[in-house]
């Protein structure tokens, strides 16, 4: 009976023995890596890159990764996946994104895991870090038609970074037929934007034009088609004017008639936006159709026009003498009724009638306000007897005898007429 007692307590201790090293095995051992993955490798920017590991008997696991040129990136520490004994085999994981600044090119790293025994490094692995997709671009837009060099904005994008952008156009002088597709510039410094002073280097006429990006990875844009159209056109619109009735219809350059003023304009590119005019320095007004001047004087027309460039032709004039009154015009010297003797007015008669004795000088008083008088004709009995074209306007009447008929006409230089009332007189100048 005891032979059997001690036999069970020997075995007792032999298994906990067993027990004891197997324990002290796991408990002193150093972690074992069993596996090392990483996905999606390569990465496309941007984008991310997870690493998995299987490390058994490990209290920590850690990721030291490194960038293409060698230089350390960071010592990461991993993620344990579940939750099961102390010192079992676990999954652990290191999740991380990729995008500009950081570096293209392959990266390095090591998978290092820790226990109470010390460290187990595993690597070095690798992951490739690239962009393969070419970048956008496209010109913001602009008015169509310009008359000068015009800034043109690029908008650019990559999933990394933009090197350089570049402008090309072709050139059409009808708008139909076009040139080949020319390089213009490159513009490799973002620091204002991408933009470029476009000077429409063929002259006047069409444009199309595209822009092409490239990215730091060297992928570059394809295009077929333009990304804006846009016209030049430096020269401003012509104007003349037509004046109704088309010459004067009075004398020296007046018109005694109502005008009318016709505007036309013409642009060989653009094409007439809009015509401007005004009269006598007033409000510029915008001419849509035939304007009338009906007002007495002389007046100054000025006009011009702008095409849908923005082009304004240099302001042009013209000057319209409109008299349609006739002049005034009255007998000042002899009155009616009152006796003349040698040139002195005596007095009023009671018969009412004009006696002139001796010589007299007739005068007339006449104006006119806009073209002015021209001359002052004297007339007796219907004959013409004097002109004078200078005010005062007289005449010496001398060397009649009897009874007379006095007018005189007056003039203006538009060749309007004012005729003064006939005066019967009686004379008798020898």
């Amino acid at each position: 009976m005891k032979e059997e007692v001690k036999k069970k307590i020997i075995l007792a201790i032999a298994f906990i023995a067993v027990i004891f090293e197997i324990a002290l095995i796991f408990v002193l051992a150093q972690p074992t890596i069993n596996f090392v993955g990483d996905y999606p490798d390569p990465v496309e920017v941007p984008g991310y890159n997870n690493i998995t590991t299987n490390v058994t008997n490990a209290t920590a696991v850690y990721v030291e990764i490194y960038y293409p040129n060698g230089t350390a990136l960071g010592n990461f520490s991993m993620n344990k996946i579940g939750g099961a004994y102390i010192y079992g085999s676990y999954y652990w994981y290191y999740n991380r994104s990729y995008s500009y600044p950081d570096p293209l090119g392959t990266y390095t790293y090591y998978i290092k895991a820790r226990n109470w025994t010390g460290w187990t490094i595993m690597g070095p692995y690798t992951i490739t870090v690239q962009d393969t997709t070419p970048p956008t671009s496209s010109i913001q837009h602009v008015s169509y038609w310009q008359n000068s060099a015009v800034l043109l904005t690029i908008t650019a994008t990559d999933n990394y970074a933009v090197a350089n952008v570049s402008l090309f156009y072709r050139y059409s002088t009808d708008n139909a037929t076009w040139s080949s597709w020319k390089f213009y510039a490159k513009d490799a410094s973002s620091t204002d934007g991408w933009s470029f002073s476009f000077n429409f280097p063929d002259g006047e006429g069409y444009y199309e034009l595209y822009s092409i990006a490239n990215n730091t990875a060297g992928n570059t844009e394809t295009k077929t088609t333009a990304d804006e159209i846009i016209a030049y056109d430096a020269t401003p619109p012509t104007t003349s004017y037509t004046i109704t009735p088309p010459s004067p219809d009075g004398k020296n350059g007046w018109y005694v008639s109502v005008v009318n003023i016709t505007l036309t304009s013409s642009d060989g590119l653009s094409g007439v936006a809009s015509i401007k005019y005004r009269i006598d320095g007033g409000l510029w007004k915008e001419y849509t159709s035939p304007f009338t001047i009906n007002e007495d004087g002389e007046h100054l027309v000025e006009y011009y026009a702008i095409d849908n460039a923005g082009n304004a032709e240099d302001i042009r004039n013209f000057t319209v003498k409109v008299d349609t009154s006739k002049p005034e015009a009255y007998l000042q010297r002899p009155l009616s009724g009152y006796l003349y003797l040698f040139d002195r007015q005596i007095w009023r008669l009671a018969s009412g009638n004009t006696v002139i004795i001796g010589r007299i000088i007739v005068r007339v008083v006449a104006y006119d306000l806009h073209s002015g008088i021209e001359n002052v004709s004297f007339y007796v009995d219907g004959k013409l007897q004097n002109i004078d074209i200078v005010s005062p306007y007289e005449w010496v009447w001398r060397g009649d005898i009897g009874w007379k008929y006095l007018q005189a006409v007056a003039y203006n230089k538009a060749g309007l007429k004012q005729e003064t009332m006939v005066l019967p007189v009686f004379i008798f100048s020898l």
